[in-house]
């Protein structure tokens, strides 16, 4: 069996940005009335693809930040990701 991979901190806070900012721009691309049932039907199955790793690097954050004082809370850096203009 491999190692798990190790993630530095950065890396899972990079991640859940990165999660966060994917899902910001699929829920707008669900919100477009000219997409095709197609299309739509593709975004809302991504959409939920990103929720599930969004609650896998959601729990990671919050085992790091236990021991990384320095790591603001998962709920902040999710709200100062959505605040941002892109």
């Amino acid at each position: 069996m491999t190692e798990p991979i190790r993630l530095t901190d950065q890396a899972v806070i990079t991640a859940a940005r990165a999660l966060i900012m994917e899902n910001k721009r699929c829920a707008a691309k669900l919100k477009d009335d000219s997409l095709s049932d197609e299309q739509a039907e593709y975004f809302g199955d991504y959409v939920q693809l990103l929720d599930a790793a969004m609650g896998e690097i959601e729990a990671l954050y919050v085992e790091r930040q236990a021991t990384n004082r320095h790591m603001g809370s998962f709920d902040a850096l999710y709200e100062s990701v959505l605040l941002d203009k892109d």
